[in-house]
């Protein structure tokens, strides 16, 4: 979710004093430790229990939108001894859908596009569709990309002005955004404008 990721359980330790698993993470890609943010079975009853209460998932919430995190699960015994697993776990939290976006200051050949980001931190990047030519918009800001153009709102320099379109014409905006992991959101609710008549 873009707040929050559901991890999967792996082997269960072989610790004959078992205590408690902890599920330690933090955000970026690597480094964890013990002294970072914790899952514990005081608040997870299932890490109190050697094999996970016959559970096979573990759910965790509150973290930022499409923020890196990494993560790494330790096996604690009765005597404080403690054992980590194999490897750590990188992830991306998803992006937020972007709102519609706002078009406006038409001209015979041009459309002003502002991207609605919504939660989205500044490294979210966003491709912009247009309906009419069925085209992506392009990294020269004309509608002529086949595929997805994939860039942060401060490299598209939002508002956008998207040149080289028909006159008097209907051009239908629409955007998706896309997280760290490559994730795509749903798309946005389009918005139709219309450009200018090329003889006023």
């Amino acid at each position: 979710s873009t707040q929050g990721v559901t991890f999967n359980f792996g082997s269960q330790t072989t610790e004959t004093n078992f205590k408690e698993y902890k599920i330690f993470y933090k955000t970026g890609s690597s480094g964890v430790a013990v002294t970072d943010s914790a899952m514990s079975s005081s608040t997870f009853a299932s890490l109190g229990s050697k094999t996970y209460s016959g559970q096979t998932t573990i759910a965790l919430t509150g973290l930022a939108t499409s923020t890196q995190y990494v993560a790494k699960i330790w096996a604690y015994d009765t005597f404080g001894n403690l054992t980590p697993s194999a490897s750590e776990i990188s992830f991306y939290t998803l992006a937020t859908a972007p709102g519609t976006p706002t078009v406006n200051n038409a001209t015979a050949t041009t459309l002003d596009v502002s991207l609605a980001t919504n939660t989205n931190p500044a490294a979210v990047t966003y491709a912009i569709y247009e309906a009419t030519t069925a085209k992506y918009l392009a990294a020269d800001k004309t509608m002529t990309a086949s595929t997805q153009v994939w860039q942060t709102t401060s490299t598209w320099t939002t508002p956008i002005t998207v040149t080289g379109l028909s006159s008097n014409t209907s051009h239908t905006f629409s955007v998706v955004a896309k997280n760290g992991d490559g994730v795509i959101t749903a798309t946005s609710t389009a918005e139709a404008v219309s450009t200018l008549s090329g003889n006023t």
